[in-house]
């Protein structure tokens, strides 16, 4: 259990000189002399953890509540309009809470992660456009992934597959008749390890291999239309990488 402070930062005050705005009124409230509150809340985890043999593997499994009570909370506000711009606010408060499992099972040479994070999030201030206690902006209500990796005989060569799922996320608040998101996203992913011995390790892979991201639209539920709208920023596609490490 804990609480926290925290000034914004100078992106969230000032944008980034392209698609997000500085916001004046919040350059105001947030007063670079010191006037006016910095977001603040409390939060609290509570998390059980086994460790043991579990279908044939070496097993260790965790599961942790979560919860958050902020105030004065800064969001990014985008509105759903092609060609617009965005910006921070500060809005009045937002509570979070949610479960998250980690569950890892090793069988020597073959090895599968598991993560999933469930979470429900409402702002629950008096601000007019909170009236309606929608989720906050970017935030899904799942994320999961699945990871396997199988070490070849020799140990010097690992590969591995993983499967990454992002939810829908809401962008804009809602007003009770229609919510404004975007889309939900599963990627795969796919690489090697080759370790030289010593100290030196090869690292080649591709991230989102069926080229996932830059199909991700906002979308209008409800009694508004058209949807479809391209995402604010150039989502991230197929991305392949190389990396030489080096341990001494």
């Amino acid at each position: 259990w804990g609480t926290y402070n925290r000034h914004p930062n100078f992106y969230e005050i000032f944008g980034d000189g392209g698609t997000i705005r500085p916001n004046t009124n919040l350059m105001s409230a947030w007063d670079l002399a010191g006037k006016g509150a910095w977001e603040n809340g409390t939060q609290f985890d509570f998390g059980v953890n086994w460790r043991g043999d579990a279908a044939g593997a070496k097993a260790d499994i965790s599961l942790t509540w979560f919860q958050r009570d902020s105030k004065d909370l800064l969001v990014l506000s985008v509105p759903p309009m092609e060609g617009t711009t965005a910006s921070y606010l500060a809005l009045d408060g937002a509570k979070v809470h949610g479960l998250e499992m980690g569950a890892n099972f090793n069988w020597k040479r073959v090895n599968l992660n598991l993560n999933a994070t469930w979470q429900k999030s409402r702002y629950n201030g008096v601000n007019y456009y909170l009236r309606h206690n929608p989720p906050l902006t970017y935030t899904p209500e799942w994320v999961v992934s699945a990871r396997v990796d199988y070490t070849l005989p020799g140990d010097k060569l690992n590969l591995f597959a993983e499967y990454y799922y992002v939810d829908e996320q809401d962008v804009y608040y809602q007003n009770g008749n229609y919510r404004h998101y975007l889309d939900s996203v599963g990627t795969v992913n796919l690489g090697l390890k080759y370790s030289f011995g010593k100290g030196f390790k090869l690292s080649l892979g591709v991230n989102d291999v069926f080229d996932k991201g830059p199909e991700q639209r906002f979308r209008i539920s409800g009694s508004v239309a058209p949807d479809g709208f391209s995402a604010l920023y150039p989502l991230p596609g197929r991305m392949y990488y190389a990396t030489m490490e080096y341990k001494f």
